[in-house]
């Protein structure tokens, strides 16, 4: 199916559809509702599915974090020694 036809589906325009593909919008609930039945996905099933990736990027994004930290610790405290 292409953006068109989904759009189409959804009476939506195309322009829409990219931008919640790319994070600019999202569509509301009922939106979710009628794109969860368009393609037989049961809505808690994509409920916790949504949570499990933003779980999973949060831990992500944490342990980018506390590698920045402990670079940024480590240059300081060469630069002390060595100074």
């Amino acid at each position: 199916m292409t953006q068109e036809e989904l759009a189409g589906e959804l009476n939506v325009t195309r322009q829409a559809l990219s931008n919640w593909e790319r994070d600019v919008n999202e569509p509301d609930l009922n939106m979710l509702k009628k794109i969860c039945f368009l393609f037989g996905v049961n809505m808690d099933d994509f409920a916790k599915e949504v949570i499990t990736k933003m779980e999973t990027y949060e831990k992500k994004e944490k342990r980018q974090f506390n590698k920045y930290d402990m670079a940024i610790g480590l240059f300081y405290g060469v630069g002390i020694f060595l100074g």
